[in-house]
């Protein structure tokens, strides 16, 4: 998200005097209500972060339970605003609160980092430890380990200058910015299904391409009943144990048969052809 529309974001948000309701409501979007007529959306994906405003506001049916949700909701639900602030006029973005104990007032902080991979979102105390974060980093991954209980080290602010540009309705700008977002994923949406439905096209047009033409496999179907009939009507003349015969067809050809003697008998071959003649005469029928 540009600094600039940050920045008209902080200017929006202290005007504002309390946070009604907080929570996240889908893996990397936490909704912020700040009156019941006022939320915006802060999408935290990594990398393409960005704030908006959509017309429905219902809650999401998804309910997220982990120790970041239960400190968010908790420490920053029906708290008051202090100030809302860019960190060092970086990308930086912070809501700091007070937030409402049996014991006291605290003074609390959610960080959201508009950075590209360091894109994150940081629940803070008054003393910047880190009570709770979307994504947690080790020191494996970075020099900048995010867990909890350690202090949060600054970002180091980048050497070039943001761009500088007014932005009279910051409201229209993240309205807008929801409607291309959600624009953006029907077209990925639309895309996908037909990808998808391509595959299923040359799925089953490969299927299509593998069978026989109709009229073969009827020809194939009435060879494999005439065969069959030609066995079991010669069936006293023909030995077990032979693989071919000489037999007059009903023609009165002269023909050879083969025949196959992993059947017990000539009898069972025959059989055997009339349930392939019958299940080559369905598939015919069928296409």
């Amino acid at each position: 998200m540009k600094h600039y529309l940050l920045k008209a974001l902080t200017n929006h948000l202290n005007t504002y005097q309390n946070i009604r309701f907080i929570k996240r409501i889908d893996n990397n979007i936490i909704k912020i209500e700040f009156t019941r007529q006022e939320a915006i959306f802060f999408d935290m994906t990594k990398g393409n972060a960005t704030a908006f405003i959509k017309p429905n506001t219902k809650t999401s049916k998804k309910d997220f339970k982990a120790p970041f949700d239960i400190v968010l909701q908790k420490k920053f639900t029906n708290c008051n605003i202090n100030k809302v602030y860019l960190k060092n006029d970086d990308k930086v973005f912070n809501i700091e609160v007070y937030a409402k104990s049996k014991y006291k007032k605290e003074l609390l902080t959610i960080s959201f980092e508009f950075t590209g991979k360091n894109t994150n979102t940081i629940l803070l105390d008054e003393n910047n430890t880190i009570l709770e974060a979307l994504r947690h980093i080790d020191e494996n991954t970075s020099t900048r380990v995010i867990k909890v209980g350690l202090k949060l080290d600054d970002l180091i602010k980048p050497s070039f200058e943001f761009e500088k540009k007014e932005c009279p309705n910051i409201k229209e700008v993240l309205e807008n910015i929801y409607k291309n977002k959600e624009q953006k994923e029907l077209e990925n949406l639309k895309t996908q299904k037909i990808n998808q439905l391509k595959k299923q096209k040359e799925k089953i047009q490969k299927i299509l391409n593998t069978l026989d033409d109709v009229e073969v496999l009827k020809q194939k179907s009435t060879a494999l009943y005439e065969k069959a009939n030609l066995i079991l009507s010669n069936i006293h003349n023909i030995k077990s144990y032979e693989t071919k015969v000489n037999l007059i067809d009903f023609s009165g050809n002269n023909v050879e048969v083969q025949l196959n003697t992993k059947y017990p008998s000539p009898s069972v071959y025959a059989n055997q052809l009339f349930k392939e003649a019958k299940k080559l005469k369905q598939k015919a029928n069928f296409q």
